[in-house]
């Protein structure tokens, strides 16, 4: 698997449809009769080779609910899947994903949308 690959694979892993940033489509299908809405995640894409130095990434949890609290809990799914950090297996080597400093912060000037904006770091352990 492609660092690239790795990557969306470990963000599409939380039930929401993941996105790089630049990448959102507008309709579900090919007809554009399904229009793209949230929820879903959008993120950056970063990569790298092994140097020590962590990416910095950022993750947006996007949804249209009057509440925080689904969008607030995946949020807390993504923590807790990374723990200390989360090891990601690929081609060249591993990613490892940690979390950054602030971890969580909402984001409120976006209405209607709910969205909460996740920092990451991303350590390439590759080639």
């Amino acid at each position: 698997m492609t660092k690239a690959e790795c990557i969306h694979a470990f963000f599409s892993g939380f039930g929401l449809r993941a996105y790089e940033e630049n990448s959102v489509p507008e309709y579900l299908d090919g007809s554009m009769a399904q229009e793209n809405t949230p929820p879903y995640l959008t993120y950056q894409f970063g990569e790298d080779d092994f140097r020590g130095y962590p990416v910095p990434v950022t993750v947006n949890l996007w949804d249209l609910s009057d509440s925080w609290e689904f969008i607030r809990g995946k949020a807390d799914e993504i923590a807790e899947r990374i723990g200390r950090f989360a090891r990601l297996a690929c081609d060249d080597g591993y990613i490892a994903v940690s979390k950054g400093s602030p971890f969580m912060q909402p984001v409120t000037f976006d209405r209607p949308y709910k969205r909460v904006m996740l920092n990451l770091y991303l350590t390439f352990v590759t080639n």
